[in-house]
This record gives C-alpha cells, sequence and structure tokens, in this order.
C-alpha cells in the first residue's frame, strides 16, 4: 500500500513538473517573441538609420492608427511612459498571437497520454476550432466591432462641441484589447458545444432558455464594447448567436446518428 501511495505521489510529481516544464516553454516563447517584435528591425536600413529604424511593434502601432483611428481625431500623450507603456502592450500582443500555435502543442502534449485514439481526434478538432475562430473573432472585431464603437464614441465626443482627442494608450487598450476579448466570445460556442456533448448542459433546457441565455450574454459581452450605445454590442452579438446556433443544431444532428446507429 506505501509503494502505491509513494508511485501515486511520483506521478503526480511527475505530471507536475512536466507541467511547469511546458509552462517554461510557452513563456520563453511569448518572451522572446515579443522582443523580437520590440526590437527587431523589419528593414536592413533600419541597422543604419534610427529615422527609418522600425519593428514589428511600431508597424503595428501604425497600422492601428492609419486604419482604425477616424481621420477627424487625434492621438494625444499625457507622458513619455503612455508611449512605453503602449510599445510593450503591443509587443506583448505580438508574442502572444505568435505563440498560440506553440502554446496548442504544448496543451496537447500534456493531455496527449492520457487519451484514447478517438478523444485525440476530438480534442485535435477541438483545439483547431478554438484557433480559427479566435483568429475569426479577432477579424471581425478588427473589421466590424472596433471601427463601429470608435465611430460611436467619436459622434458622442464630437456633439458635445468638444475637440475629439483621444490618449494615446486609451487607443491602443481599447483596439487590442477588444480584438483579444472579442476573438475569445468568438470560442464561446465551443464550450457550450463540449459541454453539450458530455451532458453538463440539456439540448431541451438549452432550448427552453434560449432567450435568458442570449439576455445574459449581452450583457456580458457589453463591457468588451466601450461605445455607451447598443449599436457595437448588437453587432458583436449577432455572429455570436449564429455560432451558438451553429453548436446547437451540430449537437442535435450528432444525437440524431448517433439514435438512428443505435436504433436502426
Amino acid at each position: 500500500m506505501g509503494a502505491q501511495k509513494d508511485s501515486a505521489k511520483m506521478s503526480l510529481l511527475a505530471h507536475v513538473q512536466e507541467l511547469l516544464e511546458r509552462l517554461r516553454v510557452v513563456v520563453i516563447s511569448v518572451i522572446t517573441a515579443s522582443c523580437l517584435a520590440a526590437f527587431l528591425p523589419t528593414g536592413i536600413e533600419g541597422f543604419w538609420s534610427l529615422s527609418s529604424y522600425r519593428t514589428i511593434a511600431q508597424l503595428l502601432l501604425v497600422w492601428a492608427k492609419d486604419l482604425l483611428l477616424p481621420s477627424n481625431v487625434s492621438l494625444i500623450a499625457y507622458s513619455w511612459f503612455d508611449a512605453v507603456g503602449v510599445y510593450a502592450i503591443a509587443s506583448l500582443s505580438i508574442g502572444i498571437v505568435a505563440s498560440l500555435p506553440l502554446i496548442a502543442y504544448e496543451a496537447y502534449r500534456f493531455v496527449n497520454p492520457a487519451l484514447y485514439p478517438r478523444e485525440r481526434k476530438t480534442l485535435g478538432i477541438f483545439m483547431l476550432s478554438f484557433m480559427l475562430l479566435f483568429l475569426l473573432g479577432a477579424f471581425y472585431a478588427y473589421k466590424i466591432v472596433v471601427p463601429v464603437t470608435l465611430w460611436a464614441l467619436t459622434m458622442i465626443v464630437v456633439s458635445t462641441g468638444a475637440l475629439p482627442l483621444i490618449a494615446l494608450e486609451e487607443f491602443v487598450s481599447l483596439v487590442f484589447l477588444t480584438i483579444v476579448f472579442v476573438g475569445l466570445a468568438f470560442t464561446f460556442p465551443i464550450g457550450v458545444y463540449v459541454a453539450l456533448r458530455i451532458g453538463l448542459l440539456k439540448p431541451d433546457s438549452l432550448k427552453r432558455r434560449r432567450k435568458w441565455i442570449y439576455g445574459g450574454l449581452f450583457l456580458l459581452l457589453a463591457p468588451l464594447t466601450p461605445d455607451p450605445t447598443p449599436i457595437a454590442d448588437m453587432v458583436l452579438m449577432m455572429p455570436i448567436i449564429l455560432l451558438l446556433e451553429t453548436a446547437i443544431r451540430l449537437d442535435a444532428f450528432q444525437r440524431k446518428n448517433r439514435d438512428h446507429h443505435t436504433n436502426p
């Protein structure tokens, strides 16, 4: 009995050590990618001329300003440290996004030994779907949610007769955080689908309470769009409702097929 306990403890310790090692790899990857984004020049001339020095993070900030900032709005920096903080946010965002494939791979390798072959296939599909939906949500935020939010905020400021000025740090935080959180919000239907498949949610109960669920989800997602009007919230909710309905119907279709094969 004592030998079994020691073996279980050793096994648990081995799992913890493996988890820490994989987390170490992920952290190193994020830090390395962030440093490359922060300091690596995008052109050879950047090594020789400070005026033409452009890193990936700088290009991302210029891209956000040129493509997303309304033409009648100006950016201002309250202090030198605002620019440093913004630069760090941009670099870290690039590092996290660039490391997503490695993060998914390390997570897969960690749980892989404990899975049956069928479960490994399901997990692979789940992780691939998660990444694709995250990228789809980030793209939707960039093309639709962020522009609509900035437009609504600008109209409100202009309507008061004030100059449309926005702090650099607030603008960058709004853009990057909205893109990241909307990307994560797009992965919510995967969690609902998994909960349906493993029995945590019942299809009939979910269908009966659908309106209440959507109402609660609307309130939860509202902070993602600082637009005080419901326009940006509605723009965000429409694709998420569509994805949720797709997940519910996919689960119903698979249940129907399973019942058909079980009871021919």
